[in-house]
């Protein structure tokens, strides 16, 4: 007579929840990573961020507001865009997106007196009286005094003309042009320029005093150059030249044409690279931690 004990059948496995929840994660890690994948090579593109934005490919790249990141330009043809699930671009790692120039949305200056391009903004439902955080791009046509924002703290650059003389409450005169180092100043001081020869473009940066604090770094680039970040936020503008590549660790690429930008908001290296001489900025903007 055979043996019972070698048709005995194995005793189930009891997992705790611990075990359960590390297989879950796994599954769902793994289902994901199969539908990333097959998105990016069906389109084509690759998407990152938590929208279907692409950060690079053969046509246009569409941008759209999401609830998530800060307010960005509405795209031109949002049907022209791949279907992808929303859902499945939550993870902070991949928040990467392509601003361009020619979706800025323009708007008036707080004064009335021009008009700005907003590059950035958040939250993105925010107003000119309670964003945490702005980036945008000016053009100064006439002289005129800046528009107030009281609490908010402001970095200044000039991005295209000669010069802009500016008269500060102090009775100091700074004269501000493309060699100058950003100029920092309070958003309540009372501030008039005064164009020297001809109508000029300026680039700033607005963040809440005692809620964002922001770094600007200006330089030209001719080859390449390394840059780390683990900044919440990080934008990467051309400001001046033909065209600059940018490539991420993971190996995803884009270009940008004159005054696009780069926004990041995840801890990667990306290698900045020119043929020929370019100007970039680069914008970090983090959170204060009693904020």
């Amino acid at each position: 007579m055979l043996s019972t004990a070698c048709c005995r059948q194995p005793a189930p496995i009891r997992l705790t929840e611990g075990m359960k929840n590390a297989l879950m994660a796994m599954m769902i890690s793994s289902w994901w990573v199969q539908a990333l994948t097959s998105s990016w090579h069906d389109s084509g593109m690759a998407y990152c961020g938590r929208s279907s934005t692409p950060i690079c490919s053969a046509g246009t790249t569409n941008l759209h507001h999401n609830k998530g990141l800060p307010a960005l330009a509405q795209s031109e043809d949002a049907h022209s865009r791949p279907s992808v699930d929303n859902r499945f671009f939550t993870l902070p790692e991949l928040a990467m997106q392509i601003l361009h120039a020619r979706h800025y949305p323009a708007t008036p200056w707080k004064n009335g007196g021009g008009i700005t391009r907003q590059v950035l903004i958040a939250p993105p439902d925010a107003t000119l009286d309670n964003f945490d955080y702005r980036i945008s791009i000016a053009s100064v046509a006439s002289d005129g005094d800046f528009s107030r924002f009281p609490g908010i703290d402001r970095q200044l650059l000039l991005l295209q003309g000669a010069a802009l003389l500016l008269q500060r409450e102090d009775g100091s005169e700074v004269r501000l042009d493309a060699f100058s180092l950003p100029l920092a100043f309070a958003g309540e001081e009372s501030i008039s320029s005064q164009l020297t020869e001809g109508p000029v473009t300026d680039f700033n940066v607005m963040t809440r005093r005692g809620r964002y604090l922001q770094q600007v770094e200006d330089f030209t680039l001719n080859g390449e150059r390394q840059l780390q970040s683990d900044d919440e936020v990080l934008l990467v503008l051309l400001a001046a030249g033909a065209e600059l590549e940018i490539s991420r660790e993971d190996g995803r690429s884009c270009r940008l044409q004159p005054q696009d930008a780069l926004l990041q908001q995840l801890a990667i290296g990306l290698t900045l690279r020119s043929s020929a001489a370019v100007r970039v900025i680069v914008v970090r903007l983090n959170r204060l931690s009693a904020a």
